[in-house]
């Protein structure tokens, strides 16, 4: 979507640059949208791909419309809007401001939508989508290999055996898996000890987190955090143009302030020498000693 000008000139403005700041949320809300409605009719029916292609195709033209400001359809067949004026996903997005509207009256406007819609609710992307699986499995998988097998050391003997311990533990669970591990190699782990507790506590540890995770206070919490960092990026992002020697100015400047001084340092600095304490008590010492040769010379100005 980001790189389809169709998107570009549907989206609402009146310059270019805000133009593309419009397509860019456009593009991570709707992502965002129509993986959360397929998740959502994927869970209510179980899998059973025959009665979730039916419901996909109504949720479209109400995800349609609802970025077109009708929210009427989408009481009745959206699972993630609430399809009220003031609770629906325009209003609770955190890339789109709550007026946000697109004109679909017009024919290209509507095709380019859905189109946008198709990219992730099209008929070939449900066939290969519709177990909605994703790649977290596989990527913890990899992860406890390369702390099992770290990339800067060689395994000539044992390579396939930490593979699949690596694997054994992802499966069962560290505590669960040194303990069977123990065990099949005729060493169990005595029970009650202080490490067959100590395996225990790990293992209760992980499985606490991993409900923790998965519970809908986890989710709600990453949600606004999310929505935070993404507000602070909009409000202080980098600029996109590059101008050289920015600082560089700054640092001249001040040095051709540094060779000359004004008008206003000289004398400031002249007065301060003036009244310095060592100024002082080198004209006092010079008014004691003429004072002293000049008794010298008159003693009897003393007397």
């Amino acid at each position: 979507m980001k790189s389809n000008e169709r998107v570009l000139s549907m989206m609402p403005g009146h310059t270019k640059a805000y133009r593309l700041l419009l397509r860019n949320r456009f593009a991570v809300d709707l992502s965002a949208r129509c993986h959360a409605e397929h998740a959502a009719i994927h869970t209510s029916e179980k899998g059973d791909f025959e009665k979730i292609a039916p419901r996909i195709t109504r949720c479209v033209t109400a995800i349609k419309w609802c970025y077109a400001g009708d929210h009427t359809r989408c009481k009745a067949h959206s699972s993630v809007c609430k399809g009220d004026q003031n609770n629906n996903w325009i209003v609770k997005s955190a890339y789109l401001k709550g007026n946000f509207k697109i004109d679909i009256t017009k024919k290209e406007n509507e095709e380019t939508l859905a189109d946008c819609i198709g990219y992730r609710l099209g008929d070939d992307i449900l066939q290969k989508t519709k177990l909605n699986l994703n790649s977290q499995k596989v990527e913890a998988t990899n992860r406890a290999i390369r702390m099992c097998l770290p990339k800067n050391v060689t395994f000539p003997r044992n390579f396939s055996g930490r593979a699949h311990s690596a694997i054994h533990s992802v499966n069962n669970g560290t505590g669960d898996s040194i303990c069977k591990l123990c065990a099949a190699a005729g060493c169990p782990i005595t029970q009650g000890g202080g490490a067959e507790r100590s395996l225990r506590a790990a293992q209760l540890r992980a499985e606490k987190k991993k409900k923790r995770e998965q519970s809908l206070a986890s989710k709600l919490k990453r949600k606004m955090k999310k929505d935070k960092l993404f507000k602070m990026h909009e409000k202080n992002k980098e600029k996109s143009t590059y101008i050289k020697g920015q600082l560089l100015k700054v640092q001249k400047s001040r040095c051709v302030k540094a060779q000359k001084p004004t008008l206003k340092s000289r004398l400031a600095a002249e007065a301060s020498a003036k009244d310095h304490l060592y100024a002082r008590t080198r004209s006092r010492s010079r008014k004691r000693q003429a004072e002293k040769c000049s008794l010298l010379q008159n003693p009897e100005d003393e007397q």
